[in-house]
Formats: structure tokens, sequence, C-alpha cells
């Protein structure tokens, strides 16, 4: 009885590292896709700048306020899913060492 809760326990561990693990690797991803897709929305800023002085139309502004926003949408709808998802993934983990230990 006393080996099977070193078992449950130690299992219960190694579940625990590799979800802790997966978040940081899912931050890490998370992090430098969000940094790349910035510095792409940034060059596409200066470049949609530069044809605003250029041609002076009030188009290319709109466009841009458009860009922006879906970017902050697009971050919003992912810090949101992926908290959903990680608070899914730690009650499924605790379900499980529940019911090993019960």
């Amino acid at each position: 009885m006393v080996l099977y809760g070193v078992f449950f326990e130690l299992l219960f561990m190694v579940f625990s590292l590799c979800y802790y693990l997966w978040c940081f690797l899912y931050v890490i991803i998370y992090g430098v896709f969000f940094v790349l897709l910035f510095l792409v929305f940034s060059l596409c800023y200066y470049f949609w700048r530069f044809l605003c002085v250029i041609i002076s139309g009030v188009f290319f502004e709109l466009l841009f306020l458009v860009f922006s926003l879906c970017y902050y949408l697009w971050c919003f709808l992912c810090v949101i899913i992926s908290g959903v998802f990680f608070v899914l993934l730690f009650l499924v983990f605790s379900l499980i060492y529940y019911f090993w230990c019960f």
C-alpha cells in the first residue's frame, strides 16, 4: 500500500513537471511569436507612414488603424484561449491526481 502511494506521488510529480515545462515552452513560443508579429506590424507601420507622407492619403492611416486593432484583438484572444487551456489542463491533472490518491 505504501509503495502504491509512493508510485502515485512520483507519477503526480512527473505530470506536474511536464505541465510546468509545457507552460514554460508555451510561454516562450508565444513570446517569440508575438515579438515577431510585433516586428512585422512595426515594419508595416513605418511603411504605411512612409506611404502616407508620400501620398498624403487618409486611406493608409485607416488601414494602419485596422491592422493595429486586429493585432491587439488577436493578442487578447490568444491570452484568453491559452488561459482557458491551461486552466482546463490543470483541472485534468488535478482530477487525475485525486483519482489516483482516492
